[in-house]
């Protein structure tokens, strides 16, 4: 009886703490002094236009008039609630973009080497899809039932290629200093909301779980939101060697997108893949974050010419930023057999989030207690990156030529000696049948 009675207790407490607001993990620090500063007022409404956080320069006045209607406030009185709506007022507003964007009403193209891309021996270009159905190495229909309208099942030669671009990947990143770390996919939602993602809201892309033991947790859409945890209320001890400390990770990411068109279909936008992430917090200075940041975009160059695709880089304009950016590179590979129309697809990009997001996740310098700033960057996204090789290098009987680079990560071609990865002979092909319905197996057993 004692042991049932301690049982409810317990469950009884549970169930209080649950029904609870969820209590604050992290102290955000967004720039005020910045925001309210009357010589920053230009720029500040600019920025929020650009940024298309509002309309016009009219709702733009609108939000930085609201911030001064609450200083007032919080100055005639100072109470923790009026400093509460202060801050989450001041968090509304975006990173100030780069100098050498503000100007840009779209992307500026930096590099573009997609017009060396020859198929002309290819007798009919395929898209991934057809390329896969000959390799007999993806699932992408069909999956709504068990899984969701946007999962996959990589299979054989592909599910090689993806362990592949992994440990390449990996490899290379070490080998250029990045620390590796194994990092969770379930996270605060409040982790992701500081590093500026939403996750409440009509729209979201963020997968919610809502567990009565644990509360709310959400899955992480990238590493980068994992490091921002590890790091969150953590003071950084640069050396007087370094002033930037790397990291890489690889992780399964998670994305509540749902749009069907035809540019989405197969691989190309997915609510779950696996990614290898860059990650650098450096000191509070701008000079070296940006040097980081090129840093980054080279390292991502590097990659992808040594496995000779055919991409282009794009200096983004404020608009496509987000809120975290003050500057970000996306590295765009033509798909050929993707439409009708050559079509350049993102396999990765890269931000420089200044301040941003350590601001809100309290990562500070340990000399002076500056905020640090932060820098991320994608090295693989697997499902693109293997569309842009099976579509790039393609050959006219539906076989693929394999990148050099990755031909000793792959055990099949070891094995059968040909640098390519070709259709299995009908015997090894594995066949996969759809049912609708499990009644198809009860009939079926009956």
């Amino acid at each position: 009886m004692k042991r049932i009675l301690q049982q409810f207790h317990l469950s009884s407490r549970m169930r209080h703490l649950c029904s609870e607001k969820t209590p604050r993990i992290l102290q955000a620090n967004p720039d005020i002094t910045y925001l309210l500063n009357p010589v920053n007022r230009s720029c500040i409404l600019n920025n929020l236009v650009a940024r298309l956080c509002v309309k016009d320069t009219n709702e733009a006045s609108k939000m930085l008039e609201n911030l001064y209607s609450l200083k007032d406030l919080t100055i005639s009185m100072p109470t923790p609630e009026n400093r509460r709506k202060m801050s989450e007022a001041a968090l509304e507003f975006p990173n100030t973009s780069h100098p050498a964007i503000t100007d840009l009403k779209e992307p500026k193209t930096l590099f573009d080497n997609t017009q060396e891309l020859d198929l002309y021996n290819v007798a009919k270009i395929r898209s991934f899809d057809q390329v896969s159905r000959t390799l007999f190495g993806s699932r992408t229909e069909n999956t709504g039932e068990a899984n969701t309208e946007k999962s996959y099942y990589l299979l054989g030669p592909l599910a090689e290629l993806e362990q592949a671009l992994i440990h390449y990947t990996v490899d290379n990143l070490v080998k250029m200093g990045f620390t590796l770390v194994s990092v969770p996919d379930i996270l605060d939602p409040q982790i992701i909301e500081a590093c500026g993602l939403k996750t409440s809201g009509k729209i979201t892309n963020v997968f919610q779980l809502d567990n009565p033991r644990l509360g709310k947790k959400a899955l992480s859409g990238t590493a980068e939101m994992a490091f921002g945890a590890l790091l969150a209320n953590q003071t950084i001890d640069f050396s007087p060697d370094s002033n930037v400390k790397k990291f890489a990770a690889v992780s399964r990411c998670y994305r509540a997108e749902s749009t069907m068109g035809r540019k989405e279909r197969g691989l190309y936008r997915v609510h779950h893949f696996t990614k290898v992430e860059m990650f650098a917090v450096t000191i509070n200075d701008s000079n070296v974050s940006n040097l980081v940041h090129e840093q980054f975009l080279t390292i991502q160059q590097k990659l992808f010419d040594d496995l000779n695709l055919f991409y282009r880089v794009l200096d983004m304009h404020p608009g496509d930023l987000g809120a975290p950016a003050t500057r970000k590179f996306d590295c765009e590979a033509i798909l050929p057999g993707y439409l009708d129309e050559p079509f350049y697809g993102e396999i990765s990009s890269t931000s420089n989030c200044s301040d941003f997001q350590s601001r809100r996740l309290n990562i500070r310098m340990s000399s002076g207690g500056r905020f640090c700033h932060t820098v991320n960057g994608t090295a693989c996204a697997v499902p693109r990156m293997i569309m842009a090789i099976c579509e790039q290098n393609q050959l006219t009987n539906g076989c693929v030529n394999v990148p050099s680079k990755l031909e000793r990560y792959l055990p099949s071609l070891r094995k059968s000696k040909d640098p390519f990865l070709g259709p299995r002979p009908k015997k090894q092909r594995p066949i996969f049948v759809y049912k609708s319905s499990p009644k198809a197996f009860i009939q079926r057993s009956n």
